[in-house]
C-alpha cells in the first residue's frame, strides 16, 4: 500500500511540474501617444500581451505585414477598437512560432512610427528594445515591463495522470 501511494505522490508531483509558464509583456504608448516601447519583441504560445495607453486614443491592430497597417486578412487577427488614455488591450499569443505585425490603426499614428513586430517561438520572451528579458520564474532587471507570471494550463496529461493517481491509491 505504501509502494501504490509513494507511486501515486509521483504521478501529481509530475504533473505538477508539467504547468506551462508564461509571462506578462507590458507594451505602453510613449508620452507623444506614437510610439510602443518596447517597440520589437520575442514571445511565446501561451504570453499575456497587454498594451497600455498613456495618452491619446489608440486602435491596435494585428497586420498582414511590417509596411502595412491594413487589418490582418487570418481568421483569428486581434483588434482592440477604440482605446482611451489610460485603457488597456490584452492579447494571449496562441501560436506556437512565426511573426505577428501589429499597429496602431488610429489616424495616422502608424506612419508616424507606432508600429511593432513580435517573435513568436524564437527564444525566451524579451524586450528587444533595451535587452531585458524574463523568466518564468519572475526575475528581471529593475525597469522592465515584463513580469513573469505563472499560467496554468491543463490538458489530458493531467487528467490521466491525475485518474491513474487515484486509481493507485484506490488499489
Amino acid at each position: 500500500m505504501l509502494k501504490q501511494q509513494s507511486i501515486a505522490l509521483l504521478l501529481i508531483f509530475l504533473v505538477l511540474i508539467g504547468y506551462t509558464s508564461a509571462i506578462d509583456i507590458t507594451i505602453k504608448v510613449d508620452e507623444l501617444g506614437l510610439a510602443f516601447n518596447p517597440q520589437n519583441f520575442t514571445a511565446n504560445k501561451g504570453d499575456n500581451i497587454k498594451w497600455v495607453m498613456s495618452h491619446g486614443k489608440h486602435i491596435i491592430q494585428q497586420s498582414d505585414s511590417a509596411t502595412s497597417c491594413k487589418n490582418s486578412t487570418q481568421a483569428n487577427a486581434f483588434y482592440s477598437g477604440i482605446v482611451e488614455k489610460g485603457g488597456e488591450y490584452n492579447y494571449m499569443v496562441t501560436q506556437d512560432s512565426g511573426t505577428i505585425y501589429y499597429c496602431c490603426a488610429y489616424s495616422s499614428h502608424s506612419l508616424l512610427g507606432e508600429f511593432g513586430i513580435i517573435s513568436i517561438g524564437v527564444g525566451p520572451s524579451t524586450n528587444t528594445d533595451n535587452g531585458i528579458s524574463a523568466n518564468s520564474s519572475g526575475s528581471h532587471n529593475e525597469g522592465n515591463s515584463i513580469k513573469g507570471v505563472a499560467k496554468i494550463g491543463i490538458g489530458v496529461n493531467v487528467v490521466v495522470a491525475t485518474a491513474v493517481a487515484i486509481g493507485f491509491l484506490l488499489i
